[in-house]
């Protein structure tokens, strides 16, 4: 299995992104997103599952988890999750705090009725 950043990208990692080619109203263009599928799903396969980041925070919604990344307030959009390539994987940004992930995983369970 060919690995595009050496190390498999861990749940909570938040990577620069490429969306495109995209249609309808999927999220579009180059942006950060957050892992969110397991280690062993990172590790084991040759795709992540993703959420992407918008910068758009006029409304933050119990589905959407509020973020910081790179000083810059932002939401993850948890209706847009998207399984992609670890290809389309450009660089690493950073990592999530535990606190925030708290709040991902309990939107998570909003988003997917597990609550």
């Amino acid at each position: 299995m060919k690995q595009t950043h050496g190390k498999s990208p861990q749940r909570g990692d938040i990577y620069w992104v490429s969306f495109d080619p995209s249609q309808g109203t999927e999220i579009q263009k180059t942006r950060p997103a957050v892992v969110i599928s397991n280690d062993m799903f990172n590790k084991n396969l040759n795709r992540v599952i993703v959420a992407p980041i918008t910068s758009n925070i006029k409304n933050i919604f119990d589905f959407d988890c509020a973020i910081t990344v790179e000083g810059r307030s932002g939401k993850v959009m948890l209706d847009q999750l998207r399984s992609v390539d670890k290809s389309r994987l450009t660089s690493k940004i950073g990592t999530i705090d535990s606190e925030t992930l708290t709040v991902l995983e309990k939107a998570l369970k909003i988003t997917f009725s597990l609550v």
